[in-house]
């Protein structure tokens, strides 16, 4: 009868560790969303702005609003387990009478600074993907025209070569 306590307290030493490990992990897991969303969001708007006349489709300036969404609601769902493990790891620390250097409620300034990271981040990532999309306005392709000079795309040189053949025929004409 006197190994029930005992193996009581080696149970839930084993299940404080194993919050603890997967605290650890959806803290790693938000921060990978967060790199992600960033990442998708800068390589779609640098190929959006990266090329001119281009026959894509309007809504693919969407595309990040809709990506960063999805990741928003996936950072929630993380940091609502976050909550519920935090206050599971709390309770047990108060079980086992951890001192304050140990126990995670000294790090519960960290938890809430993360907290409150991802309460801005994530509207302020959101707000952004939704504004973008109506400053963003579609280049024309520059049309490849031989009789109008200033339509064509010239290097230096023969900008200067067409510009003083057209001042000769200028000339020429009067």
């Amino acid at each position: 009868m006197t190994d029930g306590p005992a193996v009581d307290d080696a149970f839930r030493v084993k299940h404080w560790e194993q919050l603890r490990a997967e605290m650890n992990q959806s803290l790693a897991r938000v921060v990978e969303l967060e790199r992600y969303a960033l990442l998708s969001t800068g390589a779609i708007w640098t190929a959006l702005a990266a090329t001119t006349g281009s026959d894509w489709d309007p809504v693919i300036k969407w595309l990040p609003l809709v990506l960063n969404t999805f990741f928003a609601l996936r950072a929630l769902g993380f940091v609502m387990r976050m909550r519920e493990l935090a206050r599971h790891l709390v309770a047990a620390e108060r079980h086992f009478g951890l001192p304050p250097e140990v126990a995670s409620e000294e790090r519960s300034t960290a938890r809430r600074l993360t907290f409150i990271t991802a309460l801005v981040f994530w509207p302020l990532l959101l707000a952004t993907t939704f504004v973008l999309p109506f400053f963003y306005v579609e280049q024309e392709a520059p049309a490849d025209n031989e009789n109008n000079p200033s339509l064509t795309l010239q290097s230096g040189s023969e900008r200067l070569s067409t510009s003083l053949t057209a001042e000769r025929a200028i000339d020429a004409g009067r």
